[in-house]
Parts: structure tokens; C-alpha cells; sequence
């Protein structure tokens, strides 16, 4: 049996792919469009909820690098609950007497210890997944910036694929230029937001906790204004001033992020990946989506930026991630893979836009952005135009997040 399902890992070109899962003995199988398979052991795996009201399936691997499976088809998940459950009954070390064992006291006094302890780790477990909002507001907005500096090299590579931050100031300062606007008409903005350009054929942003924004030259050379660039800033802002991402690190991470946010000087291995894997989580997320944008439309305004710009610029971005599989794959299982939309689909999302525009009041006085994007195009191009470092893995993402 196989089933819609998506699959996250650093070391897909855009983090995350559509696939189909099916169950094989004690093992999960993705099987990605492009005939690439990737596995999972239930032994090493995790599993928690996800997605709006619950309704995702999410088994991440516990081996440090090890992928993630989404999916929401219960009939697979009793399954692989089968599978634990077999799984778990197999591994019951056997008596070896029938006679009763006494121990001693300092025995009875270290299990009953351990026994504590693991009672206390199985409480805060279970509080990660249902109680992730109310475990974040104990969290400081200092463990984001912390978070996000320490993922920000790690993502950056993945998107990147190994060429770094663009350096020239004619692409990074118009775009950071525009980020400053957005920035100015935060009331009470408690991130410092910085851009990061990253050369890449990948039609995509992402935001990192704490207020690190990467944007591809991708996504800059499918836009055709400021306005547009300011429409992307705008719903990645969102994301970071409403934690989205870290919320969804939570989900991704259990406890070892509890463990990241107490020890200070000590990061925890792992949780820059699951940062990343956080990231694609969240663009499969609705209620964060749609909370993005409704707050970006409203950011837009308030730095006199026409909001509608939002609208044509989803318009234009969207269709490239919708586009059919190719080849054989279309074929055998384009159908499959086509139907897998966690997120909003597009559609939706434009008239949630134009009902969010139609309440903005009073009507917005746009104010011209200081930048030439034509320049900034021009600049785009001159940089592609040059050897890549590595070959590129081809522009098939697209914004949504």
C-alpha cells in the first residue's frame, strides 16, 4: 500500500519533495518522483502530529542526518503502529528463572531514580507535541537568534549548494534596503532582520528564527519589482515575528531542543537539521501560511507599499511548484504526487489575499521604493552568467512559504 506522503531532508535541492510512502516489515519507504527511495527504521524513529488540527503524520529519524516521512493517511499509520508494537514486543529480554531476584536496597534506590527520571522525560515528550505553543512562550526570544546564527551556515550550504552568501553590493544591498523598510513599520520589533542572497537556480525564501532571511537569485530574477521583492520579505517577516519556524523546530527536534534552549554554550547535535527540516514543515503548514499572508498584507501598508502587489506575486511564483511530473514518472504516478497539497492551495490563498486587502483602512498612499530593480536584475544576471561552482540541480521550487 502506498500513500501521498512528503519527505524532508538537507539533501533534497529544496529541502523537502513529494513522494509516496508505503511500510515494508519494520521499515518506512519513500519513494520520491524521481525514482530516488529513501528509508527510515521505526526502531530509530519518532513520531508526532503535525499540520493544521493535527491531521499530519510526521516520523522523523532519530539517526543524526536521517530523513523525515508526512503523511496524512491513518491506515498507515495503525500500521506502522502494528510494526512498533511487534517490534517492541520482540525486543523483551526473556526471564531467566521463574524464582523471585531480591535486590539491594542501593539497587532499588538507583532504579527508582532512573525510574523518575525517565517518567520526567516521557511528561516533557508528550508536552512538546500537544502544548507547543504554551512551551514556547517560556522560550526567549534570544534562544531564536542563537538558533537561527547556528543553522544559518548549514541551510545556507544546502541552498547554496556550497557557494556561500552573495557578496556584491549591488544585489545584496538593494534587497536588504527593502527588508529595512518592512522593518521600520514593526511596532516593537523584537528581531533584528538581515538578508542573506544566495546564488541559486531555486525559486525560493526562507526565514530562520531569529530574523535571518535567505533569498535565492532564483526568486529575484522571477520578480519584476521592489514591490514584489517586498511582498516576499513581507510573509517571511511574518513567519519569523510569529515563531512559526520555531515552533515547528519543536515539533521536529522533542527534546532535544528543550535540552538546546537550557544549555546556553553547549548546542545540542542536531538541531540545526532539524531547524531545516522545521522550515519545509512549516511551508506544509495552513494556519501558518495563512497567517503569513494575512499579516504581510497588513506590513505591506503599513510601510506604504501597495498591498495588492501580494496578489500577481503569488500568481507568478505559485505554478512553477504545481507543475506535473515529467517523463515516465508522469505517467506511472504524476497523479499521485500532483494531489499531495498540504498547504493552502493557490487559489484559496488569493482570495484569503483579497479579502485581507479589501479590509485594509484606510486605503494605502504607496510611497515609491528607493531601489532600481532593473539593476538589480541587470546585476542578477551578470552573477549567472558566470561559472557556477558546482552544477546546477535545476529551478523547480517555488515561494510558498
Amino acid at each position: 500500500m502506498e500513500v501521498n506522503g512528503q519527505v524532508l531532508h538537507e539533501s533534497l535541492p529544496r529541502g523537502s519533495s513529494a513522494c509516496a510512502v508505503s511500510l515494508s516489515g519494520r521499515t518506512l519507504v519513500a519513494r520520491l518522483p524521481n525514482g530516488e527511495v529513501m528509508k527510515m527504521d521505526l526502531r530509530r524513529a519518532e513520531y508526532h502530529r503535525g499540520g493544521a488540527g493535527g491531521s499530519q503524520f510526521v516520523y522523523a529519524s532519530t539517526v543524526l542526518g536521517g530523513p523525515t516521512f508526512v503523511t496524512e493517511d491513518a491506515e498507515l499509520h495503525r500500521a506502522v503502529n502494528l510494526a512498533w508494537s511487534s517490534a517492541h514486543a520482540r525486543a523483551q529480554p526473556r526471564s531467566a528463572g521463574s524464582g523471585k531476584r531480591h535486590l539491594p536496597h542501593s539497587q532499588k534506590l538507583a532504579l527508582g531514580i532512573l525510574a523518575s527520571l525517565l517518567a520526567l522525560v516521557v511528561v516533557a515528550f508528550l508536552m512538546v507535541g500537544p502544548l507547543v505553543r504554551v512551551t514556547l512562550r517560556f522560550v526567549p526570544r534570544s534562544v531564536d537568534s542563537r538558533l537561527g546564527q547556528e543553522a544559518y551556515p548549514h541551510i545556507l550550504k544546502q541552498v547554496g549548494f556550497g557557494s556561500g552568501a552573495v557578496e556584491q553590493d549591488s544585489i545584496r544591498e538593494p534587497v536588504q534596503a527593502v527588508l529595512d523598510r518592512l522593518s521600520a513599520a514593526v511596532p516593537n520589533n523584537p528581531f533584528f532582520f538581515r538578508v542573506a542572497v544566495c546564488r541559486s537556480p531555486m525559486v525560493n525564501a526562507f526565514a530562520l528564527p531569529g530574523g535571518q532571511i535567505i533569498v535565492t537569485t532564483g526568486l529575484l530574477g522571477s520578480l519584476e519589482s521592489g514591490e514584489e521583492l517586498a511582498a516576499v520579505l513581507a510573509h517571511e517577516m511574518n513567519h519569523v515575528l510569529f515563531r512559526h519556524a520555531m515552533q515547528m523546530t519543536i515539533r521536529a527536534s522533542g527534546l532535544r531542543f528543550l535540552a538546546y534552549a537550557l544549555s546556553r554554550d553547549h548546542p545540542v547535535a542536531g538541531v540545526a537539521t532539524a531547524v531545516w527540516s522545521a522550515v519545509g514543515l512549516m511551508s506544509m503548514s495552513r494556519d501558518k501560511e495563512s497567517q503569513a499572508d494575512r499579516e504581510a498584507v497588513r506590513l505591506l501598508a503599513d510601510a506604504s507599499i501597495d498591498p495588492k502587489v501580494m496578489v500577481p506575486t503569488l500568481g507568478r511564483l505559485a505554478p512553477a511548484e504545481l507543475r506535473p511530473a515529467r517523463g515516465a514518472q508522469a505517467s506511472a504516478g504524476g497523479s499521485l504526487f500532483e494531489k499531495l497539497r498540504s498547504h493552502p492551495e493557490t487559489g484559496q490563498r488569493i482570495a484569503d489575499l483579497e479579502a485581507a486587502i479589501a479590509s485594509i483602512s484606510p486605503v494605502v498612499a504607496p510611497q515609491p521604493l528607493d531601489i532600481d530593480y532593473g539593476a538589480l536584475l541587470e546585476a542578477v544576471g551578470a552573477l549567472e552568467a558566470a561559472p557556477m561552482p558546482r552544477s546546477s540541480l535545476g529551478g523547480m521550487a517555488s515561494w510558498d512559504r
